[in-house]
């Protein structure tokens, strides 16, 4: 069920059916660090179950990427000590008064304070009556820009590097290992209405990226992936960025100066473009 990114690090893949993101454990000799708490209590148990069979170090702390529901719900079946952005832990207290039956759930999408996608999900994780096991524990360990975790041999380094998806968003780099946990910070913002991309905000968050000497990068709802590979996404999202800030006349314009820049056709999984008076955005009906 596990698979092994490296001898250091093990992670439980994603799962669409009810959004689960990748949950992972890095050890050293004395520690292990848990990624994210999952999207329930029955995500982090079986997570922790799995992770029972190997010989690693107790798991010491979960370090969380940011504060959406699939990555902090299964927080108290953790049951372990939180390092927490202090953006994340802001919105925890905020969620922790919330209350999920289906009425408010459905309440705060009218309202637009919730998305339909997220909605839908949390109902299909938490049928029926399970809807009372969500509660939330509240971070142990705050940081604003940076936190160091020594696990004994392998370091961590949790930062905080935003992006559209949501400002907390923070990374967590193994540099022993040449891996780097990315949360969700290459998804769009999703609570704006149209889920979109700001172009200043993608190029920054693609340079700041594309600079840690990390091989291997995973992302929290995909596989793990090669530098290369990344790094071509990258370098075709910044392409996009790009032409959206040269303020094209026309969507027609814009479409022919993307496909002549990435040499191919766009499809229908590409972004849709608009340029506005005061901001250049991208525009995306799904997360990537």
């Amino acid at each position: 069920m596990l698979k092994r990114i490296t001898d250091h690090i093990l992670y439980l893949p994603s799962d669409p059916e009810t959004d689960r993101p990748v949950l992972a454990a890095i050890s050293g000799t004395r520690k292990t660090l848990i990624v994210d708490a999952g999207n329930s209590p029955r995500h982090a148990r079986l997570f922790l179950d799995a992770l029972s069979g190997y010989r690693i170090p107790p798991p010491a702390f979960v370090a969380l990427t940011h504060w959406h529901w699939d990555h902090v719900f299964g927080l108290t079946e953790m049951n372990l000590p939180v390092l927490a952005q202090v953006g994340t832990a802001k919105m925890i207290e905020e969620m922790a008064d919330f209350d999920w039956s289906d009425e408010a759930l459905d309440q705060r999408v009218a309202e637009g304070t919730e998305i339909p996608f997220c909605a839908e999900m949390i109902k299909k994780e938490f049928p029926g009556g399970r809807r009372t096991e969500i509660r939330l524990a509240k971070p142990d360990i705050l940081f604003k820009d940076w936190l160091l975790i020594d696990l004994g041999g392998i370091t961590c380094i949790l930062e905080n590097i935003g992006g559209d998806h949501s400002k907390d968003s923070s990374i967590i780099f193994v540099p022993e290992e040449g891996t780097i946990f990315l949360g969700d910070c290459l998804g769009p913002d999703l609570y704006s209405g149209k889920w979109k991309y700001r172009a200043d905000n993608l190029l920054l968050l693609a340079e700041r990226l594309a600079a840690y000497d990390a091989k291997i990068f995973v992302e929290s709802h995909a596989e793990p992936a090669e530098r290369g590979s990344l790094l071509k996404d990258l370098e075709e999202l910044k392409t996009f960025a790009r032409i959206i800030k040269m303020g094209l006349a026309s969507r027609r314009d814009m479409v022919k100066a993307l496909e002549a820049a990435l040499g191919r056709k766009l499809g229908r999984e590409d972004f849709e473009t608009r340029s506005e008076e005061h901001t250049s955005e991208l525009q995306s009906r799904q997360v990537i």
